[in-house]
């Protein structure tokens, strides 16, 4: 099917209807083609709940210590995305973590109700991301800052080579619609996009930031492929997860590199 204008223009809303709790438009089911195409808007809209927490950050910091501002810059970031993406990481604990087959692991997945393994994976990660963003909020200067900024925006691109690498495991479901229509030029679009704003707000700490998250993903879509034969839309929520937090922790790293921070 041949790509409009039309198509292309409703990208941005659809990416932004999907990874976030705001509606511009009513609810309604788009075609796989168009749902595809609107992965190459994900940095942007990631970019963009950045910007609200940098923002919020930059108020916060004269008024709270940044362990409470942490607190409140999570919060904000759970309630911008509705959970979906914390949900996901434990459904895919649960999954993964179960005994039995593909159908079995699959099948806990879907029924949605949280277990210890995704009881625990929640705590651990929201407990190291709170740290994390404590301490990046300790450095107190505004390079430090444009993380904020960075991680949401690279966090939602890890959906972009996990979807490109990896096939869907179920024939239905959020994996299968992407996978069924996925092009080329969305992968380059919102890679390219990625590219440039990492680059141009964190200098070569961007790139490195860019290779830590894009290794994150597809090393969790690996993990889950060996057992269920492919991803999941829980799986992509996982792994935005796990990569906004291991952008927070590699940051922190480079930070102490002289050079590197330089």
């Amino acid at each position: 099917m041949k790509t409009t204008l039309r198509d292309v223009l409703k990208y941005p809303i659809i990416a932004l209807e999907f990874l976030t709790v705001l509606r511009i438009t009513r609810p309604r089911i788009y075609e796989n083609s168009l749902f595809a195409g609107s992965i190459s808007c994900y940095p942007i809209v990631g970019l963009g709940i950045g910007v609200l927490l940098w923002v919020a950050a930059n108020l916060l910091e004269r008024i709270v210590e940044p362990e409470i501002n942490s607190v409140i810059l999570l919060i904000l970031l759970t309630l911008l995305s509705g959970g979906l993406h914390l949900d996901g990481l434990a459904d895919t604990a649960d999954g993964l973590a179960s005994q039995g087959t593909k159908a079995d692991k699959l099948g806990i997945m879907s029924i949605g109700n949280t277990g210890p393994a995704g009881a625990v994976a929640l705590v651990l990660t929201l407990l190291l991301q709170w740290a994390l963003i404590s301490e990046i909020l300790e450095l107190r200067d505004q390079l430090s800052l444009s993380v904020l900024l960075i991680t949401p925006m690279l966090g939602r691109w890890s959906v972009i080579p996990m979807v490109g690498l990896f096939p869907p495991a179920r024939l239905s479901g959020l994996g299968n619609s992407i996978q069924q229509s996925l092009i080329t030029i969305p992968i380059l679009t919102g890679t390219t996009v990625a590219i440039i704003a990492s680059v141009s707000l964190l200098g070569l700490v961007g790139m490195i930031l860019i290779f830590a998250a894009g290794i994150t993903s597809i090393t969790i879509a690996w993990f889950a492929s060996k057992q269920l034969q492919g991803i999941t839309g829980d799986i992509l929520g996982a792994g935005i997860e796990l990569s906004q937090t291991t952008v927070l922790l590699i940051f922190l790293i480079t930070s102490e590199i002289t050079f590197l921070s330089a």
